[in-house]
């Protein structure tokens, strides 16, 4: 039976072919992002004002193919990251709001629950100031992501052959 499961392994490698990709990173760093055919591209060429959404239909080796039009890499200037781009600042922010919601209601159960407090005691301004400011900083973060990649000092764009 392992025979001719690596018989077939074999058999089928014969027929793999690589594809080409689109990269975008800095020169000095081994972090890229990557763009494969069949994703939505969004991008500013040069010299232009707005930005062009279109599907990738193809990578060849100094174009890109978007349905019958090419367009070579060297044109491009800016590319739309938002989809690609890391979300740690969005999900840093939802565990900050998070964390103060539940600091807000773990001691607002604490009091009235557990230390049967009246309505007077559990109104505390200052975890109330305290929770509503963390909850404000932490959906603050959620927006903070990097949304463009632009072509200048050590950023490059180019198109590599996947393995």
């Amino acid at each position: 039976m392992r025979f001719i499961l690596l018989l077939f392994f074999l058999s089928i490698s014969n027929e793999v072919f690589s594809q080409n990709i689109l990269q975008l990173g800095k020169a000095n760093s081994f972090k890229t992002m990557s763009f494969y055919e069949g994703e939505t591209l969004r991008f500013k060429k040069l010299n232009d004002d707005y930005f062009i959404t279109a599907r990738i239909s193809g990578i060849t080796d100094d174009n890109i193919k978007f349905n019958n039009i090419e367009i070579p890499i060297d044109e491009i200037n800016v590319v739309d990251i938002r989809d690609k781009s890391s979300n740690f600042m969005r999900r840093f922010g939802t565990y900050f709001s998070g964390g103060s919601a539940a600091y807000f209601l773990i001691d607002f159960i604490n009091l009235s629950v557990v230390q049967r407090a009246s309505a007077s005691e559990v109104y505390d301004s200052k975890i109330l100031l305290g929770c509503s400011v963390g909850i404000g900083i932490g959906f603050g973060l959620r927006q903070i992501k990097k949304k463009y990649f632009k072509r200048k000092k050590l950023n490059r764009i180019w198109i590599q052959e996947s393995i």
